[in-house]
């Protein structure tokens, strides 16, 4: 940088805001600045970016060191009680340590709280990077000024407003999830689902069944509700449809699968796969690394603080973590018949 700017007799301020795309330099320089660093083979250093971005949004905004995480949910304690959400804030915390920022939790639904109050709660304590969590199923998107605030979204792929974002790839996660268990010997598989998680994300989970089906037309594979159905019927649909194997999001449906595998031999039993399963568990099922996905997520508006770039984005921009397949006792691998 210094090198262009004596060759060009600029400041080497003058090259910095040309270089990256900022005010302060007139078109005319610009242009001539940014030719001249091409036909020069000219390559920034990344670190020594990042540093001075560093240094920089310390100057004007000290306050960088302090992250806000907005829990979005109407009954707060949903943040800490639910694991893949108390992961993703663990996660963003732990990857904010490591770059010597502190979270703080803001209850966007809080007793007394209404947006434009704890905008300026943010204001007056110069918070300006913010960690959005998901949303509670059918509850109405949260609304703040994000032209004032740099925000990236945590564990929601489908969102109004035009913010970065990060989440798991649900369709990813049946499909691998469905494919796992038919090699495992599971050729008659039910998905069970939450009708309102399914409104909320735009059916990613039955997505990701229709292209497991479309892969494997010798393989059955049929989707419920399981909100709309009562213990029995839930039975019933699992006798009915002869199924050997089930896939679902709620824990719920495993005392129904093993209920049916009491009156059944062995070799008949129904295996079972969870949805996000918690990898400390012996249960079968798709992994879905809710605390990579908060780490992702401060990386992301680690590197939008650094930029100086509030507001949303032209387009909708979203990072999808695809997780991984474990296996479990619940789900052991079938004998051929």
């Amino acid at each position: 940088m210094t090198e262009i700017a004596r060759h060009l007799d600029v400041s080497c301020q003058a090259v910095s805001l040309a270089l990256r795309g900022k005010a302060g330099v007139s078109d005319k320089l610009r242009q001539k600045i940014i030719s001249f660093a091409d036909q020069h083979g000219y390559i920034p250093n990344a670190a020594a970016a990042e540093l001075m971005a560093k240094v920089r949004s310390h100057r004007q905004l000290p306050a960088y060191d302090t992250i806000a995480y907005i829990n979005t949910f109407a009954h707060p304690e949903l943040d800490q009680s639910v694991r893949s959400f108390r992961e993703f804030q663990r996660g963003a915390a732990d990857r904010a340590h490591d770059f010597g920022y502190n979270i703080e939790v803001f209850h966007y639904r809080g007793e007394n709280m209404t947006p434009k109050r704890l905008q300026q709660i943010l204001f007056a304590r110069g918070t300006r990077g913010l960690l959005i969590g998901p949303k509670w199923k059918d509850e109405p998107e949260i609304q703040l000024d994000w032209n004032k605030f740099c925000a990236v979204l945590i564990g929601e792929e489908v969102f109004e407003s035009k913010l970065l974002r990060v989440c798991n790839h649900h369709r990813h996660a049946s499909m691998t999830a469905l494919t796992q268990l038919l090699e495992l010997g599971y050729s008659r598989i039910g998905l069970f689902l939450n009708r309102r998680d399914e409104e909320s994300r735009s059916f990613t989970y039955e997505l990701g069944l229709e292209a497991f089906r479309r892969r494997n037309p010798q393989a059955f594979a049929e989707s419920c509700y399981i909100d709309d159905m009562s213990e029995q019927e839930r039975r019933d649909f699992i006798i009915q449809k002869k199924l050997d194997g089930v896939l679902s999001q709620d824990p719920a449906l495993l005392n129904t699968t093993r209920s049916v595998n009491e009156q059944r031999p062995k070799s008949k039993r129904i295996g079972y796969a969870k949805l996000d399963v918690d990898p400390n568990s012996d249960m079968a099922g798709f992994f879905m690394d809710p605390f990579y996905v908060g780490r992702v997520g401060f990386d992301m508006l680690k590197g939008l603080l650094h930029q100086g770039e509030s507001g949303g984005t032209q387009y909708t921009t979203a990072v999808l973590i695809e997780g991984e397949w474990k296996d479990g006792s619940t789900a052991p691998r079938r004998r051929k018949q």
